[in-house]
């Protein structure tokens, strides 16, 4: 069980993460929303301003600091909001096609791969109990407060959130 979910919460992360990503071979990846004109290409005043409003929305007794309490809230409300956006029939179970929607190639086996590991029931469907299931909450912002509290103060400040992420060691 444990592994089933640490998989699926990889895979999760890597098919539909708010975050942006270190891509070695292309850089800062920033997730399209980040495109706040629409011009098709994501400037450094468009991320500051998108992680900006993000970080608002998570620090909500606005103390200036993001705590793990308010980053696990603001990420379930996240994911409750993907789910909603995917569930394109309003059934309240997402379909395999919903789940992958217009992924193609690699990012659609792994999409499908994530679909049959979440759907626990094997029904055919994932039902937002098992699509929360899938949520890399734990792991995930453990290794996202590891990233950004760079004072090590176990929380994280609007400064070390918008900081360009660190490159990793080789």
């Amino acid at each position: 069980m444990l592994t089933r979910n640490l998989i699926a919460a990889g895979l999760v992360l890597a098919l539909s993460a708010p975050a942006a990503f270190a891509r070695p071979d292309k850089g800062p990846h920033f997730p399209p929303e980040y495109d706040l004109n629409g011009d098709g290409s994501i400037t450094s005043g468009e991320v500051t301003t998108a992680r900006t409003a993000e970080f608002t929305a998570m620090d909500t007794d606005a103390s200036r600091y993001a705590s793990i309490a308010e980053i696990q809230v603001w990420l379930t409300a996240k994911q409750t909001e993907r789910f909603t956006a995917l569930d394109t029939d309003q059934s309240g179970a997402l379909s395999q096609t919903e789940f992958v929607g217009s992924a193609t190639d690699k990012q659609a086996r792994k999409a499908a791969k994530v679909f049959k590991i979440g759907d626990t029931d094997q029904n055919g469907e994932l039902s937002q109990a098992e699509f929360a299931e899938l949520r890399p909450v734990s792991q995930e912002l453990i290794r996202l407060l590891t990233a950004l509290d760079t004072n090590d103060d176990d929380r994280i400040s609007l400064a070390e959130y918008l900081a360009e992420p660190a490159k990793p060691a080789r």
